[in-house]
């Protein structure tokens, strides 16, 4: 760790109780005629940023028409940013301050002085670094009424890690599947301002019909357009982009019976009737032509990564006949889609991904590495194994860590709210960085946007505190204002997340959490991308205070079988008495199981993950037995006068209750 530690800030003091009240009205960009394309991008994000956050005006003002000195009367304040080699005023303030010329990829210096009059100086090493050092000078402003409040900062900068990466799971109609493309777009800026540098995407051949691609108007063509604008957006914002891909994928309806894979092999996801066994007559051939149809369909790309399972593998005889079954077989297909992706894509890296190989597969993606063979140019690897991994210099090497799916109630991918974790993923992302891997965390969708932060902030930084993040994250979408009381939800919503948290909760935490997210929305910016983040941790409290409220039924079942078990020979008064207050309780579960379904739909729409065909099933908290059935025929049984005749249907209707719910022995012996 004390390597890359010592190398990752070389000049840094900041004053965040020096403030000075001052309204930007001129950025000033500095260099030769012609900006360069990032660059334009850069001020184009910061300008709009500008705007949305704090009504603050500013325009773009050339080198000819800067003044020699900042005039006191100006109304605004200068913001004299550029690129070393581009910007040699900059560099001369720079020198003037006393500020080191930023050194190394990415890195730049920032001054914002300690006089109103002063101009900020931000220098660049590269046009990554001015987006990056413009993402931090964003985050640290102060919006106030059309006012800017700027905190004393001079400080230098550089990444620790070079690949700070993310991969948006393109399936299941999520939020980056159905979501406004125009969002999108600015989704990907912000991970861009935040230093995320490498995006990939995965076009999943099993939703989609071969030769989709004779038909401009086709859902494959459309989802191949829309993945390539996402990677595009990333290209414009300094990005390396990439595809992912599974050894053996085919396409919906294009695989006959006699070449489907054996699913015996299975490791994460299986999709039986896509997946292509190579060892059948035909299945490589298939195999080879749709990887290089997916290619040349993406166009250029600077990665490629290939999975061996989830959703892939073989289990058949021929696929696992050698010592190391499919992983084996999975690495022999590898090198000649290898050859596709250079034929298609010269200069873009082959990444082999050891996802679910175990340790006899890994061992051999590592050999050949180690080998130094020319064909795989890196790794990607799960948290879990990255201190296994012994490499040379020149590998690429990432961890995939699990951003979205953990704790999640059954096949919720992001479906039952915003999913904080900002201390679990610090401590992770730190001990990845100790290694010098990077990472492309797993991403479903805008509900786990803080834990990107985290990963992509400690791989910049790895002796930031989680805390301190989300106050940075805080501060930038929900307002200086919000600062701290957003940085106490978020933080709060850690220790609720999950089966085993939720149950230990108490209604009064959850009803805290709430109120904690009620009080920030009046002090919100009027910012999209703050009200949509601040909706995602709203319903989060939501979901968990009526699921808290609604909570376990094994009590109710218990009541129930004591009812069923008294119901031959109890008095009729008690048994009616009884039968009532269980009525009563079950009328109140279903008015808040209705609203915990309402809320969840809200969210749902606010996240555009309505279509998803993932269902959010809250019955490993709340208990897996439909209690609505119940309540209208014990209803009719209550209106019974003849107590005879009551008796014998609150038996049936127990009796057929117990019957359609599949209640078993055991749960009767409670």
């Amino acid at each position: 760790m004390k390597k890359v530690l010592d190398s990752e800030n070389k000049f840094r003091c900041a004053d965040k109780n020096v403030i000075m009240n001052r309204q930007i009205s001129q950025v000033s960009v500095l260099g030769p005629d012609g900006r360069l394309p990032l660059e334009q991008k850069a001020f184009a994000i910061f300008r709009e940023r500008l705007f949305a956050l704090g009504r603050i005006e500013s325009r773009i003002v050339e080198p000819e028409h800067l003044p020699d000195r900042h005039e006191p009367k100006t109304r605004g304040v200068l913001l004299i940013a550029g690129v070393c080699g581009r910007t040699d005023r900059a560099e001369t303030l720079c020198r003037q301050h006393g500020l080191p010329t930023p050194v190394g990829a990415e890195s730049f210096t920032l001054h914002t002085g300690h006089s109103k009059n002063v101009p900020i100086y931000l220098y660049a090493h590269d046009q990554n670094g001015l987006l990056y050092g413009l993402g931090y000078l964003l985050r640290q402003f102060r919006f106030s009424n059309g006012r800017l409040e700027i905190p004393s900062i001079r400080i230098t900068q550089s990444p620790a890690i070079k690949e700070r990466g993310i991969y948006f799971a393109t399936h299941f109609n999520n939020y980056y599947e159905r979501a406004p493309l125009e969002e999108l777009d600015y989704y990907v800026e912000e991970m861009a301002l935040w230093g995320i540098n490498l995006l990939t995407v995965w076009f999943d051949m099993n939703w989609f019909s071969w030769g989709f691609w004779n038909d401009k108007d086709s859902h494959g063509m459309f989802m191949i357009q829309r993945l390539r604008r996402i990677l595009e957006t990333g290209r414009q914002c300094g990005m390396r982009v990439g595809i992912t891909g599974i050894t053996n994928e085919g396409f919906a309806g294009q695989v006959p019976v006699r070449l489907r894979a054996d699913m015996s092999c299975r490791r994460g996801g299986f999709y039986p009737e896509t997946q292509i066994c190579p060892s059948k007559p035909g299945g490589l051939k298939m195999i080879l032509g749709n990887r290089r149809r997916i290619m040349e369909l993406f166009g250029p790309v600077d990665f490629y990564f290939l999975f061996s399972y989830d959703q892939g593998g073989c289990g058949c005889a021929q696929c696992t006949k050698s010592k190391h079954g499919w992983g084996e077989t999975s690495l022999k297909i590898a090198r000649k889609i290898q050859g596709i992706a250079k034929s298609v894509n010269p200069s873009a890296k082959f990444i082999i991904s050891t996802w679910f190989m175990d340790e006899g597969e890994r061992e051999l993606v590592y050999k050949l590495c180690r080998k130094r063979t020319g064909w795989i140019d890196g790794i990607i690897t799960a948290v879990w194994n990255l201190l296994e991994v012994r490499l040379p210099e020149d590998k690429i090497r990432l961890v995939f860590p699990e951003i979205s799916m953990f704790g999640c109630f059954f096949t919720s991918y992001g479906c039952n709210g915003a999913n904080p974790a900002p201390r679990r993923f610090t401590e992770q992302a730190r001990a990845v960085a100790a290694t010098g891997f990077g990472a492309t965390p797993y991403s479903e969708g805008l509900y786990e946007d803080i834990n990107k932060i985290i990963w992509a902030s400690i791989l910049w930084n790895p002796r930031r505190e989680a805390r301190e993040v989300v106050e940075e994250y805080s501060r930038y979408y929900f307002g200086h204002r919000n600062e701290k009381a957003a940085a106490d939800l978020i933080m709060g919503l850690e220790n609720t997340w999950g089966l085993e948290n939720l149950l230990k909760t108490t209604p009064e935490v959850t009803a805290r959490l709430r109120r904690q997210a009620v009080s920030l929305k009046s002090r919100l910016p009027d910012w999209k991308a703050s009200r949509l983040r601040w909706r995602i941790l709203y319903d989060r409290t939501q979901l968990d205070e009526i699921m808290v409220r609604i909570g376990p039924d094994t009590e109710l079942l218990r009541e129930l079988r004591q009812l069923l078990e008294g119901a031959p020979y109890a008095p009729t008064d008690g048994l009616r008495r009884k039968s009532r207050g269980l009525l009563r309780q079950l009328r109140h579960r279903k008015t808040l199981t209705d609203l915990l379904f309402e809320v969840h739909w809200r969210y749902l729409r606010a996240v555009h993950t309505e279509q998803t065909n993932l269902i959010f099933r809250p019955d490993q908290f709340v208990g897996e037995r439909n209690w609505e059935t119940l309540i209208e025929p014990l209803n009719k049984a209550l209106a019974i006068r003849s107590d005879h005749e009551f008796r014998l249907a609150l038996l049936k209707v127990f009796k057929r209750w117990f019957w359609f719910n599949d209640i078993k022995v055991k749960h009767m012996l409670l």
